[in-house]
């Protein structure tokens, strides 16, 4: 099976195309499972996914640690997976609007839509400002704290310009819309 859904059709009836993005625990890199062969001329050959949609969907979302039962295995493949936000795919906007030009989009006819992907931006607290959940609190620098907060930071939303770049890329303000930040 692939990881083709067949009757998806978009808005004109053209078929839709997948991708979903999980991190090759064995090769320390992006796989990208796809529903079609992704082909352009000097931009290289991405082949489609033989895998079931649910199965990428697993590899893509399977936490990067051992809290569960270790990678996403499937049945009769040796292959294993992390989730995709490990390639700095947490906002895989980029990745999407790069498929899209692979495809032959011209970039100024991409409209993304970025769900989930958002993050609230609090102020950071002034030196002595009590504590506050309106706050983000100043942490005291330190070997333990800054491993802690390097390896917490992959659960976040680090790679919070990949929204940004998406909408130069694209070249227009109506370029990329993602989720909306409210203030707190």
């Amino acid at each position: 099976m692939t990881l083709a859904v067949t009757d998806l059709k978009g808005p004109v009836g053209v078929e839709v195309h997948l991708l979903i993005v999980g991190f090759d625990y064995d090769r320390k890199r992006a796989k990208f499972f796809r529903s079609a062969t992704a082909d352009r001329a000097g931009l290289g050959h991405g082949a489609e996914a033989s895998i079931s949609p649910a199965e990428a969907i697993h590899a893509s979302t399977n936490a990067p640690v051992d809290y569960f039962d270790g990678p996403a295995r499937f049945p009769r493949r040796p292959d294993r997976y992390w989730d995709g936000g490990i390639t700095g795919c947490n906002n895989p906007v980029m990745v999407a609007v790069t498929e899209a030009v692979v495809l032959g989009q011209h970039p100024k006819d991409i409209v993304a839509l970025s769900l989930g992907t958002g993050s609230v931006l609090l102020p950071v607290a002034g030196p002595g400002a009590p504590s506050s959940p309106y706050l983000t609190q100043r942490d005291r620098p330190g070997l333990g704290g800054d491993i802690k907060k390097l390896t917490m930071s992959i659960l976040d939303d680090p790679p919070d310009a990949a929204t940004f770049v998406a909408h130069v890329v694209t070249g227009d303000s109506a370029g990329v819309v993602t989720t909306c930040q409210l203030p707190p």
